[in-house]
Order: structure tokens, then sequence, then C-alpha cells
């Protein structure tokens, strides 16, 4: 395993693939004032891909919550078995499909996980900076998720692979006015700044 230690999260490598997301000094809403190193689940699109479900584009891991429930909560439930204390809800792409968004927390909470963390992703390609909507769709989709996770019943939200600033900013006050824990991570051009080019400081 390679370790790699960044300010906010750890990530441990397995052929380059991310195996554990640990995140420190995480201070969830039931215990405030207690810290603790999480282990997060695994990356579901990588599993889901792995165990033959169709992970295709623009859904890519979303389209298992209604095509393969079963597989999917069969890895959330193995997650948890190899210590994961916080599953995060297959809600990637679910951007205005509320029914998915709502059944993604179920199968989560199924797990009997300790917590469960609602995704909220970039609303383009990840991959494609230069197709992020404008900054009045990011505002309104996001804070409309966000929402949606929470009504879910999530208890945190991961704003994930999201890679320009302005959509960074979107989702984080997003997620941020839900007045639940929010954890950001973003995809970086493998040189120190943002996939677009931004500087991450």
């Amino acid at each position: 395993f390679r370790e790699v230690d960044l300010p906010i999260i750890k990530l441990l490598f397995e052929e380059e693939k991310p195996l554990l997301l640990a995140v420190r000094d995480f201070i969830v809403s039931q215990e405030w004032g207690k810290r603790y190193e999480l282990i997060f689940s695994s990356d579901h699109l990588l599993e889901l891909t792995r165990r033959g479900a169709d992970t295709s584009p623009p859904l890519f891991s979303a389209r298992a919550v209604l095509d393969a429930p079963e597989l999917l909560a069969g890895l959330h439930r193995e997650e948890v078995a190899a210590g994961a204390e916080i599953v995060t809800a297959c809600t990637f792409r679910t951007h205005g499909r509320r029914d998915w968004t709502l059944r993604a927390v179920e199968l989560a909470r199924a797990s009997g996980a300790r917590w469960v963390a609602g995704s909220l992703a970039p609303l383009a390609d990840c991959w494609r900076p230069d197709l992020v909507p404008s900054d009045v769709d990011l505002v309104r989709r996001h804070r409309e998720q966000a929402r949606r996770l929470a009504e879910a019943g999530v208890d945190a939200i991961l704003v994930e692979t999201i890679g320009t600033g302005r959509e960074l900013v979107a989702a984080v006050a997003a997620a941020s006015q839900t007045g639940l824990p929010v954890v950001a991570c973003v995809t970086t051009d493998g040189r120190g700044g943002l996939l677009s080019g931004e500087p991450l400081a």
C-alpha cells in the first residue's frame, strides 16, 4: 500500500486505486466536540463495475440504485464488515431524481453503518471543467440536491470530484446551508492544482 497524507484526508492506494479514505478531525453532529479519524466506504464506480453492474455514463454508479439494488446493498454491507464507519450513499449523479436519492440513502442506511454520507457530485462531466454550468445553475441545482440529501436523512454531505473553483464554492455553500457536516474532495491536475488549472491555495 502507498499512503498519501493531505491536510484534510488520508488516502490509501493499492495499485493506484483508492481503497480507504479517512477524514481527520471530522466532527459529527451526534457527538459534538469529539474528534475522530473516520473510515469512509469504497469507490462505488470501481466496485460495481468489477461486479458486473452497468456503470456507463451519464449515470455511472447511480444506475445501480434502480437496476441493481441488491448488488449495491450487498456492497454497502461488505464495506461495513470491512470497517467502514461512514457509508456513502450512491447519490453521485442523482441530481433532479428525488426518488433515486431517497432510495440510495435508504440502501446505505440498511447496511448498519454508524453514519451515512450523501454524495454531492459535479453537475457535468467531472473530467471536463469546460462543461461546468453557469453560476446560477450551480447554485440552484446544488442547493436543491443538498436539501434533498438532508431530507433523506444523511448524517453528512460529501462534496466530491469537483474540478473547478466556482463549482466547489457553490457545492460547499449549498451543503453547508443544510447544517450538516461537510467534507469536500476535489479532482486535481496532478500538479497541485484543480483539474481546471486553478490553484488549490
